[in-house]
């Protein structure tokens, strides 16, 4: 017995109309007629008189309106509540803080021009506090960098993938070179983000291996900071691509130097088997809906 049979019943019965009924559930008239017919084929009983109009319940008619109707009214109030939830529920995110100063802003103005009700929690934070975080339920979701060794008990969707900017203050000669090694760079100080961020991890990884020696300055815990640093000529800083604003590059030397580094996938991390409510589901679908514009903008780099 299939629940579209039942309400479509239901509604035939209370309005007295298969017309009217296919209106109000927003179907065809054959289909709410058919759905009739297969109910009644499974019950074996006849649920209307149809040589009256309007057409009329039989005896066995009123008595299954009488058990179908809490069951449709439950139906509804179902649906009522879920929708109520996706509107005027509540969302914890956790991201890298350059996901949060550039990327997510949009998204989440989008997000509550729809939703304006729904109470969202953001919370910038480490690769390692995020995933500790979606595996304790803490948050509903984190955009992070996959693991080199996938964790069984999280989800991961792949969103964007993005390029590592070098900074340097305007007119700086590594911004002559063509194309810059990391041998160039190694011989300035350098600005960059604290111990365990992926795009640190990166670069130290990156000189090791051609056995260069380097000098850190400063340790910045996102990239206005090492912008604003750069600018006075205390060092050479990285970022990534989304992180910078249309006016740094009226301020900044800026190079792609993708050539020296593989580019970095950002993900959304969700625990395995947890259940997500809806508003958390239609956050979600604007992550997915955003992947376009940040393809086409390319985007960030770990913090």
């Amino acid at each position: 017995m299939q629940t579209q049979h039942i309400v479509s019943f239901y509604h035939v019965a209370r309005l007295r109309s298969i017309t009217k009924a296919a209106v109000v559930q927003g179907l065809a008239q054959p289909t709410v007629t058919s759905h009739l017919k297969k109910l009644e084929e499974e019950l074996g009983v006849s649920l209307f008189d149809r040589i009256k109009r309007p057409i009329m319940l039989t005896s066995d008619g009123v008595a299954v309106l009488e058990m179908v109707a809490p069951i449709v009214n439950g139906l509804t109030a179902l649906k009522t509540h879920a929708d109520s939830q996706g509107r005027d529920g509540s969302l914890t995110i956790a991201a890298y803080a350059d996901l949060v100063l550039h990327y997510l802003p949009q998204v989440i103005q989008r997000f509550r021009t729809e939703y304006p009700n729904v109470h969202i929690r953001l919370l910038a934070r480490t690769h390692r506090e995020m995933i500790q975080m979606t595996k304790s339920g803490e948050v509903d979701l984190a955009l992070s960098t996959p693991q080199s060794v996938p964790d069984p008990a999280l989800e991961i969707v792949e969103l964007f993938t993005s390029s590592t900017m070098m900074l340097t203050p305007l007119g700086h000669e590594l911004l002559n070179r063509q194309p810059v090694t990391l041998a160039d760079i190694a011989k300035w100080p350098l600005i960059l983000y604290g111990h365990n961020t992926i795009l640190r991890t990166r670069l130290e990884r990156a000189f090791g291996d051609q056995g260069l020696d380097y000098e850190i300055v400063m340790e910045m815990d996102n990239a206005e900071f090492a912008k604003r640093y750069v600018r006075i000529g205390m060092g050479i800083g990285f970022c990534s691509n989304l992180s910078l604003e249309p006016e740094d590059h009226d301020t900044l030397g800026i190079a792609d130097v993708d050539h020296l580094f593989s580019s970095v996938t950002i993900g959304m991390y969700t625990l395995k088997g947890k259940f997500q409510g809806t508003s958390v589901r239609n956050f979600i679908d604007s992550l997915r809906g955003s992947r376009l514009e940040a393809d086409a903008v390319s985007d960030l780099a770990g913090v």
